[in-house]
């Protein structure tokens, strides 16, 4: 037998492994929050005394559901914590709101509305202990098309430093539109979900802010997620980077309206955009520059950023009738 056939076998293999053990790890994780969300509801319910029910949400999305470390120090993972959008809700609201976590960070739309995961929502949602009086979550949480945008595919959304020279834009809008649409169907099964499942009950996404394409990723983890995107097109990180964070701007921008544009239809409603574009400042020096001291990598604020976008929330909540008194 060939033997680099052999070595690609045994390779193939090991990949295998690695995609199974990290599926498990996953899977432990979400089974580890759910049980944690369970024993804070019999908490909540021990400890009311007449006052005002919390909101129950059910949540599924990335990274920004799920950052579980200390802003990009790889070595706070050990402790346990977690500093994105959902734990700074709890933080914020007045009754803190009980949350029965499905998201999971690096998740594609593709992996929040797959079928694990789509089971895994309906069994949470068919468990009377994850939920209060009602017997359903108040809304449901999301967070999603991020992943499905960054990484080593992003640079199909851009065209090189060549073409830039000769005439085309740098952002490639006719490409990017294209991928929206792929997005636009993940979002579209959740609304078709939640319209089957919990008719009625209200979806809550939110727009990404302007990432930063500085080639910053977590030190020994994951990223950088668009710089090296920019790079191989010829474009340089430091020099470009007013460009290349302006083309970021657009991109998220035109994602932003398409989100706004799928929950307008009658069916989909309702659905609300959390507006967290602009949270996060730009240079006080150069508005056309990012500030980089707010983000702890290209993608991920810092935990106070994060705190400010999650405050976005807390005011949009605050502003849903049905949720009054509650948060």
């Amino acid at each position: 037998m060939n033997a680099l056939l052999v070595q690609n076998f045994l390779a193939l293999m090991k990949k295998r492994e690695a995609d199974d053990n990290l599926r498990l790890m996953v899977q432990r994780d979400l089974d580890r929050w759910g049980h944690e969300h369970r024993e804070a509801v019999k908490r909540e319910r021990a400890a009311r005394a007449g006052g005002p029910e919390p909101l129950f949400f059910l949540a599924d999305g990335d990274s920004w559901f799920d950052y579980p470390i200390r802003g990009n120090d790889p070595t706070t993972y050990v402790l346990g914590k977690h500093y994105d959008i959902l734990e700074n809700l709890k933080n914020l609201g007045r009754p803190q709101p009980l949350i029965c976590k499905a998201a999971h960070a690096g998740d594609a739309t593709t992996d929040e509305l797959a079928w694990p995961r789509r089971k895994m929502m309906l069994d949470a949602l068919g468990n009377p202990d994850n939920w209060g009086s009602s017997g359903r979550p108040d809304a449901i949480l999301f967070s999603g098309g991020g992943n499905d945008i960054v990484g080593d595919h992003f640079s199909i959304y851009l065209n090189d430093a060549k073409a830039e020279k000769l005439g085309s834009p740098r952002f490639a809008a006719t490409r990017f539109d294209l991928a929206l649409d792929g997005i636009a169907a993940g979002y579209r099964s959740l609304i078709d979900f939640r319209n089957e499942y919990l008719p009625g009950t209200p979806i809550f996404t939110h727009e990404y802010d302007f990432a930063v394409p500085n080639g910053l990723g977590v030190p020994l983890c994951s990223g950088p997620w668009l710089g090296p995107s920019f790079e191989n097109l010829g474009y340089d990180l430091r020099a470009d980077l007013a460009a290349n964070w302006g083309v970021v701007k657009e991109l998220l921008g035109v994602f932003a309206v398409k989100l706004r544009d799928l929950g307008r239809a009658k069916d989909a409603q309702p659905f609300i955009v959390v507006s967290t574009q602009g949270t996060i400042p730009a240079s006080r020096v150069d508005p056309h520059m990012p500030d980089e001291s707010k983000w702890a990598n290209e993608i991920h604020p810092t935990p106070e950023m994060f705190t400010e976008v999650a405050k976005r929330f807390i005011e949009t909540f605050r502003t849903y009738a049905a949720f009054r008194g509650r948060i």
